[in-house]
């Protein structure tokens, strides 16, 4: 009967521990840190090499200049090397804070008209080290040279 008691313990501390580290480990709404930044992206580069800049110009959306950079690099994922249909990318968002990592499929016959590219945040340095989410990434309506990258995260927080 001894063992039968240790058991039902044993059981009940692990179920506690269970239901005590899945919600350290879920994060609410409410910790949640989401800004929008806009970018220029006249500055990108052919993936002829795979790097690209996102842009050397980032923003606040009431035009507030920020100290950043937005650079990654893609590989081809097709065994044609003229297919633009399938990259593997990863992005680095350099920031006064630190860095956002993240990583994204591309396919640039979607990037026409009302497009939009969803970025995993996966990590990052400095006031990010905890960071993940993601970014999505979108034209501006009104100018082609600029878009929008609308940043969600959890575990960091930064104010733009």
């Amino acid at each position: 009967m001894a063992r039968w008691k240790i058991l039902v313990l044993m059981l009940a501390v692990a179920l506690f521990g269970t239901f005590a580290l899945t919600g350290a480990a879920t994060a609410g709404p409410r910790d949640a840190s989401t800004f929008t930044l806009v970018g220029e992206n006249s500055s990108f580069r052919a993936l002829d090499h795979g790097d690209f800049t996102f842009t050397d110009r980032l923003e606040t959306l009431d035009g507030i200049p920020i100290d950043g950079t937005g650079n990654g690099k893609c590989v081809n994922l097709s065994l044609d090397a003229e297919a633009i249909d399938s990259y593997m990318c990863t992005y680095i968002l350099d920031l006064p804070e630190g860095l956002i990592s993240s990583s994204f499929m591309l396919d640039y016959t979607e990037l026409v008209g009302d497009w939009e590219l969803d970025i995993a945040i996966d990590g990052g340095t400095g006031a990010f080290r905890n960071a993940r989410g993601e970014m999505i990434l979108t034209p501006h309506p009104e100018n082609p040279d600029l878009s929008f990258l609308h940043v969600c995260m959890i575990g960091a927080s930064a104010s733009y």
